[in-house]
């Protein structure tokens, strides 16, 4: 049985994280063109060579960061609990990519990774520290982890102004399109406690990347806080 929750991500890999359709949304192409830039860079800067590595993109959606990196390393794993993300992920046919329908419980058990991406996932996982725990596990030594996250001050100031996040009895949630989400938002200094109980992973760089011009451009709300840094790009090496 789906839960009410893979409904509403069924909707929205339809309606706004499809990049086949003929008009592209601002919730897929803020992805596309402020993180996952930063993410490309961190992987460039860890590794001189990627043509032997093994990625697991976590919480993959529409398989449109896996798409990107295929074509660097030698394999990545993509794996979403929405049924419609995973579809329209294997409709581009990636030789080297696997998209897998599930959680943190379907990552095959034997396989580990160079590089796990988890890119706008965290925030909706209210067990996160139990996924964090999982994931450190699955990577490889000398392997990257790097996820991005709302920006909490971009998140304050969309409340103030009443853009796309609001409280409701003291629970935060997200307006995407007409599907409501639930956010278990954390500062910098939670993720940072949180890794910390895995004594091999050590910070690499923490990043609050700007709006691009691009994006600001062809995709920005007239009241959206641009002049704040939407994501949070955290990211962990494993000694």
């Amino acid at each position: 049985m789906k839960s009410m929750s893979e409904d509403k991500w069924n909707l929205l890999a339809k309606e706004i994280f499809d990049m086949n359709k003929s008009k592209l949304h601002p919730g897929a192409m803020d992805n596309k063109l402020i993180a996952y830039p930063e993410i490309h860079r961190l992987i460039n800067r860890h590794f001189k060579s990627k043509k032997g590595l093994q990625v697991l993109d976590f919480g993959c959606g529409t398989g449109n960061f896996a798409t990107e990196v295929s074509a660097k390393v030698k394999g990545v794993i993509g794996i979403d609990p929405s049924l419609e993300m995973i579809e329209i992920a294997n409709r581009e046919g990636i030789s080297n990519a696997e998209f897998i329908l599930g959680d943190i419980n379907n990552i095959p058990e034997s396989k580990t990774f160079d590089i796990i991406i988890a890119a706008m996932v965290f925030q909706f996982i209210q067990d996160i520290d139990n996924v964090i725990a999982r994931l450190c596990d699955r990577l490889n030594q000398g392997g990257i982890l790097i996820f991005a996250v709302h920006n909490n001050r971009y998140i304050e100031e969309c409340l103030r102004r009443k853009y796309k996040f609001y409280e409701s009895e003291n629970r935060l949630y997200i307006q995407l399109s007409n599907v409501t989400i639930p956010v278990f938002n954390k500062s910098s200094n939670d993720y940072v406690a949180l890794f910390s109980k895995h004594a091999n992973m050590v910070k690499y760089e923490v990043i609050e990347p700007p709006f691009s011009e691009t994006y600001l451009k062809l995709y920005a709300d007239e009241i959206e806080p641009a002049h704040i840094s939407k994501f949070l790009i955290m990211s962990y090496v494993k000694k």
